[in-house]
């Protein structure tokens, strides 16, 4: 039932040449089409459809279950609502449906074609707002026969010393006698067989990705250049280190010159625009100060960036993106202030590219100039007073040094943080963060302008032998109290580092969004629109075999007594008769003990709930009553609370103690709503935040004796899912769960 997973990898993304192949159709150019192919393809005529039906806020029909619409205000709309664009989807079997993106859609385990979801909502979370997708009461489906016997008995708490509720639990239970005696036909039990797996994840992605990890997966149709602003860049391939300068300031006798740079000695000099203006007074004084050190430091060559770098594309992008080559073949960084000021020193360590440049000097200090003085510092020193940002510059000071060896995960992680918490003076293009942390790595892909941060840094990522550092983020959960950029997760709040994420997945491309192609990860979809009957078995037990046995002969001995009486053996036949009764009486407790025990195997599935509902609820809307069997995961999320002493998962007080004093409910981010999803894989509930409720679970990764599963709500748009939670569950459900070929998940 698994799909195969493809795991061939090349150590970079290279490009391959144009060659004939068949092109997939396209529809929308917004999210299928590829920035850097150029080759006009002939595309479908739009179509579009009327959708405000779906805002009407009314109650209709949809194979027996009764749902609500929301309307254009409850989802921040304005009625009429304009047609919509039919979007094209083809499925796992290859057939191409085309609907508009209107309310919520899943894809369908059962037919495996995108469908509008049913959301099941408690009483508390139909009050609210309702969310872009139909809404439908909760419903629990577990025998009919077993609920009446719950209806009658209650839970099993019945005390002999309450003499009006026994009194009561008799007269129920002789009310349902009548059923009783139609038990041996009655359908109770789970009409449902044992599944093996969870409902599995039908459906792939057939996009080519921008950057495949493998160039056979490629889009035949991408071209090596693209143009950007006016001018044109060379996209394809890696590129390679500088030995030398390609131009430097040379003296010649006294007069320095511009020419192309040989193997003598140099120095470099670092300086800021805050500084001094880009203009040329600015220039001639920052020229005449370069010359100054070079004469101090003993040598006939420097470099300068104004000075040495060409104008004209793509040269000019490969000489920028190459400048990390000339500070490491430097003899001395000279840094050149208006002063030796701290708030200047600062100033220039503020700069994202500053960063780099001192790091990857091959002195261990640098030297900072003015007109009328120098001062040296170290590296560390650096990390102490000149750069702010704390311990991820200190870190990387160290390691550059030779004080310490970071892992190629702690090096990229620290990089980023580094480089995020510092300015550019312009920004040139939207992946400036990704281009100067290339100046760390191995492998350096050339730029693309179009490329947004997430897309430059999955792609450096890709390229560079960085240990599935994009698998491993994947597998993060950012704060959603705080700006979410798209790019890089650096920091999760379910408390793992990347180092302790083991990836479960390999991510297979980029896509043209904010998106990765995962391939090999388990996929599983949730089901919403009700609680299933769960097919489940117990042991075989000496209480079991009797209560089974009076069970079906409780009827048997009832007719039999009838049939005596009738006969003219009345004293047999009232004997007989009063076993028959006796035992029809205590059927409700023979079907309890026979059907609401205990649970030693059982139907995997994942159940999603809009609101909350007390545990023991859930258990009987689920089972039929409620015995403990399920429980709270101890630790999920942010949301899951855990016993002191064991580790057994408790109950949110807001859900289980409402009236307590701590029973506030959690302060939730901006557009977020409380949902419930049962694992009946591990009879486990867990309690999470999302803005809409995800109809798939991705299980990308393992941490800490548990498995990252990312939630996901399929996007109709871009035919992806968008992730909306990730959380973490009991490991047992690997093995149950059914692997996926490649899946699109947005960033």
């Amino acid at each position: 039932m698994a799909s195969q997973n493809s795991n061939s990898t090349f150590d970079s993304i290279r490009s391959i040449s144009v060659r004939e192949s068949r092109v997939m159709e396209t529809l929308d150019e917004k999210w299928l089409r590829t920035p850097i192919t150029v080759t006009a393809e002939p595309v479908e005529q739009r179509s579009f459809a009327d959708i405000n039906h779906q805002y009407d806020g009314g109650r209709h029909w949809m194979k027996g279950r009764r749902y609500l619409n929301p309307t254009p205000h409850a989802v921040g709309k304005v009625a009429p609502l304009p047609p919509s664009e039919l979007m094209r989807h083809r499925d796992i079997l290859g057939r191409i449906t085309q609907r508009p993106r209107d309310l919520l859609r899943y894809i369908s385990p059962t037919y495996g074609k995108p469908s509008h979801i049913l959301v099941q909502a408690t009483a508390t979370a139909s009050l609210a707002p309702q969310g872009e997708w139909r809404q439908v009461p909760v419903r629990g489906t577990a025998p009919t026969i077993l609920r009446l016997s719950v209806w009658a008995l209650g839970d099993g708490q019945l005390s002999a010393a309450n003499f009006e509720e026994v009194v009561w639990t008799i007269g129920k239970t002789i009310l349902i006698i009548p059923l009783q005696l139609f038990v041996l036909s009655w359908p109770f039990g789970s009409s449902r067989q044992m599944q093996a797996f969870y409902p599995e994840f039908p459906s792939r992605s057939w996009d080519y990705p921008k950057y495949a990890r493998n160039p056979l997966d490629a889009n035949p149709n991408a071209v090596s250049k693209t143009s950007w602003n006016g001018a044109v860049y060379d996209i394809a391939g890696d590129q390679q280190r500088l030995l030398r300068p390609r131009l430097m300031m040379i003296n010649n006798d006294g007069t320095w010159e511009l020419r192309e740079g040989t193997s003598q000695p140099y120095i470099v000099i670092s300086y800021t625009t805050k500084h001094f203006k880009p203009n040329a007074t600015g220039y001639a004084l920052v020229a005449r100060m370069a010359e100054e050190m070079a004469y101090e430091a003993g040598v006939d060559a420097y470099w300068l960036d104004f000075k040495c770098r060409v104008s004209e594309q793509p040269q000019l992008t490969d000489d920028v993106h190459r400048i990390c080559d000339v500070f490491r073949g430097a003899r001395q960084v000279c840094i050149i202030l208006p002063d030796l000021s701290i708030d200047s020193k600062q100033e220039w360590g503020s700069r994202m590219w500053t960063l780099t440049e001192v790091l990857l000097s091959a002195s261990h200090k640098v030297k900072f100039c003015t007109s009328e003085e120098t001062e040296e510092m170290s590296k560390l020193e650096l990390a102490a007073g000149v750069w702010t940002d704390g311990e991820p510059t200190r870190l990387l000071a160290e390691h550059y040094t030779g004080l310490l060896t970071l892992s190629r995960l702690e090096l990229i992680s620290l990089g980023l943080k580094a480089l995020s918490s510092r300015k550019s003076e312009k920004e040139w293009t939207p992946g400036d963060i990704a281009y100067a942390l290339m100046a760390l790595l191995r492998y350096r892909p050339r730029m693309n302008p179009e490329d947004s941060l997430f897309q430059a840094l999955a792609r450096l990522s890709l390229a560079n032998d960085s240990d599935r550092i994009v698998e491993r983020m994947v597998c993060m959960l950012p704060d959603p109290m705080k700006t979410h950029h798209t790019a890089f997760v650096l920091e999760d709040i379910l408390g793992a580092n990347l180092w302790d994420i083991e990836p479960l997945c390999q991510v297979a491309g980029v896509g043209n969004g904010n998106e990765v192609i995962l391939d090999g990860c388990r996929g599983i979809s949730i089901r919403w629109k009700d609680i299933p009957q769960i097919a489940f078995g117990g042991r075989v037990t000496w209480k079991k075999w009797g209560a089974s046995t009076s069970l079906r002969s409780g009827p048997a001995w009832f007719l039999v007594g009838i049939y005596l009486t009738v006969s003219g053996n009345v004293a047999g036949g009232v004997i007989v008769l009063l076993i028959g009764l006796a035992l029809i009486l205590v059927a409700p407790w023979a079907v309890v003990a026979l059907y609401g025990g205990k649970v030693w195997s059982q139907s995997p599935w994942l159940i999603g709930i809009e609101g909350t509902l007390p545990l023991s609820t859930l258990e009987r809307l689920t089972f039929g009553n409620a015995i403990n069997r399920l429980s709270y995961a101890p630790s999920s999320n942010l949301l899951s609370r855990r016993h002191p002493t064991e580790r057994i998962g408790l109950g949110p007080a807001f859900i289980e103690n409402p009236g307590a004093p701590d029973s506030h409910p959690p302060i939730l981010p901006p557009g977020h709503r409380i949902f419930t999803l049962l694992d009946t894989g591990s009879m486990t509930v867990t309690v999470f935040s999302a803005v809409r409720p995800p109809s798939v679970a991705l299980v990308c990764g393992k941490e800490g004796g548990m498995v990252r599963v990312v939630l996901g709500s399929y996007e109709r748009g871009g035919d992806f899912l968008r992730r909306e939670s990730v959380v973490r569950m009991e490991s047992v459900m690997v093995d149950r769960a059914v692997r996926c070929g490649w899946v699109k998940v947005c960033w």
